[in-house]
């Protein structure tokens, strides 16, 4: 008597919430030989290896919801933008000189081109929806309008939009070799690419445009959890190369966030400048004053470097050398390498990263799934120590 609700007790006692590696046979069905992923995939089994394999291997998905959610916006926002760089080039319209109703009325056209070219019924279908287009409106036109002003103040010029690198499987940098004889293509869009160039030099500059307020750091690069702008770079500069036959330079990696913030200014001078501080580019510059001066020859740069009274760089300003970007492209490959091995391996590890409060699981959706909990034997975090930018770059030379 009671021997049943015992044996229960203890199995509760000693429960191990861990998963064992699929075999190479199973990892092999799953994912196939010739994976094609796109880096946002390779992050996610960064952050936590049992919740990828339950997203990209067992494909386990939400139910749909006929609402609208951030991601929604957030590609309507990116394909407005698409649309307006392309149209403005189309009409002969340059974005530097676009007079002020010109740009906002072209703004305008093109976030409904691509409202009606995601699902115009959903974000038609209440007073509630009707006013999500509302704010996208006022983002729009703000954004527009501080991407216009940044171009202003640049000799770099937009060369490629939106440009797609799923399909130029010639190129190194997206296409990976495997053990096992697997491969790894890379898929991928790249929201901008900049080009300036000298004599010598043909400089390359990568932009990503994030509806949220995502901000570069170098810990997250790696670590892996954010190897989007260093892997675009690495394609870019490659397309670069077989395009033309300078010397390519890479001249920064940016985050350019989509917003329409608010400020506190006394006159409209004041508004309009600290309205354009809020834009102020998220990323990783060369740090050579001359090339710093072609990406923003204004005094008060959008980007994340600042000078000394002897005109050199701070120590809080976001550079790195030529070699310094040669290094983080060499070592985010080996990485891409790396985590590609580990899925065809069949690691489905339950270890999300922790890196003081932010964790892996903090947005998860697989959270019932999985059962992580820091109390079952088995199951702990996989902590990320906070390193100095300095031990970070001696790293990443010493691995790539």
């Amino acid at each position: 008597e009671g021997r049943e609700w015992i044996e229960d007790t203890l199995k509760g006692r000693f429960y191990t919430n861990d998963e064992k590696p699929l075999s190479l046979a199973a990892a092999k069905a799953i994912y196939g030989m010739h994976m094609e992923a796109s880096v946002t995939r390779l992050e996610s089994y960064a952050g936590c290896a049992f919740a990828h394999f339950l997203k990209y291997g067992l494909m386990l998905a939400a139910r749909p919801r006929h609402e609208i959610q951030s991601a929604d916006l957030g590609q309507i926002l990116h394909r407005c933008l698409e649309l307006f760089a392309k149209e403005a080039k189309e009409r002969g319209q340059s974005l530097r000189f676009i007079e002020e109703e010109k740009r906002e009325a072209l703004a305008l056209e093109c976030l409904k081109r691509a409202v009606e070219d995601y699902d115009s019924s959903l974000f038609h279908s209440s007073a509630r929806n009707e006013a999500c287009i509302e704010r996208m409106e006022r983002l729009v036109k703000r954004t527009t309008w501080a991407l216009c002003e940044q171009l202003k103040k640049s000799d770099f010029e937009p060369a490629d939009l939106e440009w797609r690198f799923a399909s130029r499987k010639d190129l190194e940098a997206v296409k990976l070799s495997l053990n096992h004889g697997a491969s790894l293509d890379l898929q991928g869009v790249i929201d901008r690419i900049d080009y300036y160039e000298d004599e010598e030099n043909l400089y390359v500059k990568v932009t990503d445009y994030k509806s949220g307020m995502k901000m570069f750091q170098l810990a997250d690069i790696y670590h892996g959890l954010s190897l989007q702008l260093v892997v675009y770079l690495n394609a870019a500069m490659e397309k670069a190369s077989v395009d033309q036959s300078k010397k390519v330079v890479p001249a920064g990696i940016f985050y350019f966030h989509i917003q329409d913030p608010l400020v506190d200014a006394e006159d409209v001078y004041s508004v309009e400048e600290a309205l354009l501080s809020e834009f102020d580019l998220s990323g990783l510059v060369l740090g050579e004053k001359e090339v710093v001066e072609h990406l923003d020859f204004g005094e008060e740069k959008s980007l994340p470097v600042s000078y000394k009274k002897d005109g050199t760089f701070t120590a809080a300003s976001s550079i790195a050398t030529r070699e310094q970007f040669k290094a983080l492209g060499d070592y985010v490959k080996k990485q891409l390498v790396t985590y590609g091995n580990e899925m065809i391996g069949g690691n489905i590890a339950i270890e999300p990263y922790k890196e003081e409060k932010r964790t892996a699981c903090d947005y998860c959706e697989y959270k019932g799934v999985c059962g992580f909990d820091p109390s079952f034997a088995g199951n702990k975090y996989r902590k990320i120590k906070k390193t100095e930018k300095k031990e970070l770059w001696n790293q990443i030379e010493e691995r790539r």
